[in-house]
């Protein structure tokens, strides 16, 4: 190992070599023995404290730790990414399949009272014309039918009200799933950040 003399009599050897270089006719250029120069920096370059050429070797290989480690975060954030979107999958396929669900059962539901709603009119439209046709008393029969037509009507708007309060209730129950799924999903991305 070289000691601090050896180290500036070659940067003062390097110094004279400049120093005495040609001048060239243009500009502020000279010239110089290239071989000489570079044998002159590669003797520097030897005598360099072994410290400083493990410090470099260190800072090699923190570079490729740190690169190592961003492609690792990278790749887990790629994960996560393709995670959460088969998580929102997923879900948007159970809210559509729910959503059917709701949608049919509140279909069938809906024809089924409209269904008896008709059946009961017709009841009473029937019942209301044999009471005439038997020549019961009049108004006795069509007071009775308006009742038995106004109580069909009533009826029927319930079985109506019915079934759209289960849609709304079976919709609701689809909103409360679609949120937790949201809710996990923003969980899931919280880990990654």
């Amino acid at each position: 190992m070289r000691n601090d003399v050896e180290y500036l009599e070659l940067l003062e050897e390097l110094e004279q070599i400049i120093k005495d270089a040609k001048q060239s006719l243009i500009g502020n250029r000279c010239s110089i023995d290239k071989a000489e120069v570079l044998g002159i920096i590669n003797d520097l370059m030897e005598a360099l404290p072994d410290e400083i050429k493990r410090a470099r070797s260190i800072t090699a290989e923190a570079k490729t730790i740190v690169n190592n480690a961003k492609d690792e975060a990278q790749r887990c954030i790629e994960e996560a990414d393709a995670e959460a979107d088969e998580i929102v999958k997923s879900a948007q396929t159970d809210a559509d399949r729910q959503m059917k669900t709701a949608q049919d059962k509140a279909d069938s539901l809906v024809a089924r009272a409209e269904a008896e709603a008709d059946a009961i009119i017709k009841d009473a439209e029937k019942r209301s014309a044999e009471m005439v046709a038997a020549h019961q008393i009049t108004q006795l029969a069509t007071e009775q039918a308006r009742e038995t037509v106004d109580d069909a009507k009533r009826q029927a708007y319930d079985a109506k009200m019915g079934a759209r309060s289960y849609v709304d209730d079976m919709l609701g129950d689809v909103e409360h799933t679609l949120m937790e799924y949201v809710s996990e999903i923003q969980a899931c991305r919280k880990q990654f950040k």
